[in-house]
């Protein structure tokens, strides 16, 4: 038992580094033990129905009417997708791709509509990472080089110190 708990820990240790903005030990591992098996979801999107994070529609005739999300799924990891998308959008410094998005939504409706939206499509990239077993790289494609990882982190990391603000002197 101890050697499985130890081996856990280095394996989320090491995912940790590869994973979208937000998204740590708790919410992956949360994730991936209820979706449990990967490829009983044909595309990325269905992940979001089965999660309980797409709106619930009304059809009929010449109506259609969107409301609410259907809560459907494990509650557990809608609340975990929520809370990291949650960050991303509030807490997180560096722009990604997916905060812009997100923030692009939260101008047009409601920030919590658009949490929802960077939850749901969280959970399609988080399924797709998995399936694929690929890393996340919020460019769009993965560095060419060690050397280029090495740098793009450099520069990340840069860009999370502020500078120091100046003190006003009063004399």
């Amino acid at each position: 038992m101890r050697g499985a708990s130890c081996n856990l820990s280095i394996r989320t240790r090491s995912s940790t580094h590869s994973a979208p903005p937000g998204v740590g030990a708790i919410v992956a591992l949360t994730f991936r033990s209820a979706v449990d098996n990967p490829d009983r979801f044909p595309r990325s999107r269905d992940v979001g129905a089965w999660a309980g994070l797409t709106p619930r529609r009304w059809q009929s005739g010449m109506t259609d009417i969107t409301g609410r999300i259907t809560k459907a799924g494990d509650p557990h990891v809608r609340v975990m997708l929520f809370e990291a998308a949650a960050s991303i959008l509030g807490r997180a410094r560096v722009m990604s791709p997916l905060k812009a998005w997100g923030l692009r939504i939260a101008q047009r409706t409601s920030m919590k509509k658009a949490i929802v939206a960077v939850s749901r499509k969280l959970a399609m990239i988080l399924l797709a990472m998995w399936k694929s077993g690929t890393a996340y790289w919020a460019t769009g494609r993965p560095p060419a080089s060690a050397q280029d990882l090495a740098s793009s982190m450099m520069t990340t990391s840069m860009r999370l110190r502020a500078p120091p603000k100046p003190r006003a002197r009063h004399h």
